[in-house]
């Protein structure tokens, strides 16, 4: 074989290597930038929605949101369609965040009423610098509230990011 055709050859197949190579990194860049978005389109909604009224059952801004609807409302509001309206199937759903210190913005979070409990009471949306939006209790409103406390450290349960 001349020396010409194998450097066509070697030239192809590095070409082709750094097509393929090309190709996976713009995959990867585009469904971190897709998460992204998503992430900041959660944070964007629950902002808007601080103030609205507790209401026991409530999934709609106009009436108000226990903690389950504002998750729901917030994440089918972002697209988000593989998730349930009780806390257990949000729980259930997204991937796992296991550690207060790895949230991120977007991330929905878990906690339990009982110090070092397992079933999730009640839940919120992690903000950045240690804030959750959630709504609480009746009288109450949707309120951003501040995570780093004991309470919150020993009643995290689990977060879920999507």
């Amino acid at each position: 074989m001349s020396s010409k055709k194998t450097n066509k050859k070697a030239m192809f197949g590095a070409l082709a290597l750094a097509a393929v190579l090309s190709t996976g990194t713009l995959m990867s860049v585009s469904a971190a930038a897709a998460s992204s978005d998503l992430s900041k389109q959660i944070v964007d909604t629950a902002n808007t929605l601080v103030g609205t009224p507790f209401l026991w059952g409530g999934t709609e801004p106009t009436k108000g949101f226990d903690s389950s609807g504002l998750i729901y409302y917030v994440l089918k509001s972002g697209g988000v369609t593989n998730v349930g309206r009780y806390l257990s199937e949000e729980i259930a759903a997204g991937t796992k965040v296991t550690s207060l210190a790895d949230l991120q913005p977007g991330d929905i979070v878990f906690f339990s009423n009982e110090k070092g409990g397992t079933k999730a009471d009640f839940g919120g949306i992690y903000i950045g610098d240690d804030q959750i939006i959630f709504s609480s209790a009746p009288g109450n409103t949707t309120r951003i509230q501040n995570i780093n406390n004991p309470f919150y450290k020993g009643a995290f349960i689990s977060g879920a990011r999507f």
